[in-house]
């Protein structure tokens, strides 16, 4: 049975933030020719000119590094009581640390492919 003009088979759509098949199915396949030529490639890089070389590594970094989202706070922390601040500022303290810890195992990767 078709749908009917004008009416979603999913008038919620696609949940906010989740990732489309295709695109993570070419992001794998980048990944995996990366990781294949990565010796091959890393000595090409050095031949390149400096100007290309920025250029290539920035586009790279596009398939690594998440992408930054702005968010909107629009009550303001001065309408929150204390205890609600201190969860969150003690909940950022704790997300700090973990992304520390990860920043330091993302070290002792780059120092590995050296």
């Amino acid at each position: 049975m078709p749908f009917e003009k004008g009416v979603s088979g999913n008038p919620n759509g696609r949940p906010k933030g989740s990732i489309d098949r295709s695109s993570q199915l070419l992001k794998e396949c980048i990944k995996k020719f990366l990781l294949d030529q990565f010796e091959k490639i890393k000595k090409d890089f050095d031949l390149l000119p400096p100007k290309d070389r920025v250029k290539l590594y920035i586009d790279l970094l596009a398939y690594t590094v998440p992408k930054v989202q702005s968010i909107e706070f629009e009550n303001g922390f001065e309408s929150l009581p204390d205890d609600q601040l201190d969860y969150i500022i003690e909940n950022l303290k704790k997300d700090a640390n973990q992304k520390n810890t990860y920043k330091k195992s993302e070290d002792k990767v780059a120092e590995s492919c050296n």
